[in-house]
């Protein structure tokens, strides 16, 4: 019955499930966005924040396709320059990690964006470390958390990130077709889709 779950009590029932996801995620519930998918999420960051040629984006070489492919498409695009950083196989040494993010960052670069655990070899990335350092250079921190929630704690204010991108349909145990996305409230309006222009509720 899609009227019954389009236009009945389930439209009220969405945001419900918005809350809780805000509340397991340790943000405010306007910070939640449902999605169809981590990609769809990432795709919406990449596309929303008004990237210009020759603005930077700061990423590794172990991102999984579904968080690489918006910036591959902002480089082709918008003239927007990947900066790549290595994470060999086998790295475990976090300041190592976070040294070369801090070596790769330009004037010119306007995001951090990395998994919070790598799909590659399931390194857990010192995400409150580089997500400290993408402020301290007035940076957006962008992390794919597709590999991380529902398997590890994930708290996004502990975290620092200015976004989080999550899949339900891998330690959540939910359906295909469902993802969370955070914004935090302190971006404003900086992360910007068409998608969102109606607002972040459910409907």
């Amino acid at each position: 019955n899609p009227v019954f779950y389009g236009y009945g009590r389930d439209e009220k029932a969405m945001d419900g499930v918005r809350a809780r996801a805000a509340t397991f995620l340790g943000c405010k519930t306007e910070e939640i966005v449902l999605t169809n998918c981590t990609t769809e999420g990432m795709n919406w960051v990449a596309s929303g924040l008004g990237l210009a040629a020759g603005d930077h984006v700061l990423t590794t070489d172990q991102e999984h396709p579904g968080g690489r492919v918006c910036w591959d498409y902002v480089v082709r695009k918008y003239g927007v320059v990947l900066d790549v950083v290595a994470v060999p196989p086998g790295e475990n040494d976090a300041q190592a990690i976070v040294d070369r993010f801090a070596k790769a960052i330009t004037p010119r670069t306007r995001a951090f964006s990395f998994s919070h655990l790598l799909s590659s070899t399931g390194l857990r990335m010192p995400v409150a470390e580089l997500s400290a350092l993408a402020r301290a250079h007035g940076c957006i921190a962008v992390v794919d958390g597709a590999q991380a929630v529902g398997g590890i704690a994930v708290d996004v204010k502990k975290l620092g990130c200015h976004v989080y991108a999550t899949s339900g349909h891998k330690w959540l145990l939910a359906p295909k077709g469902t993802g969370l996305l955070y914004l935090s409230e302190e971006i404003g309006a900086t992360v910007d889709p068409i998608s969102l222009q109606g607002g972040r509720a459910a409907y």
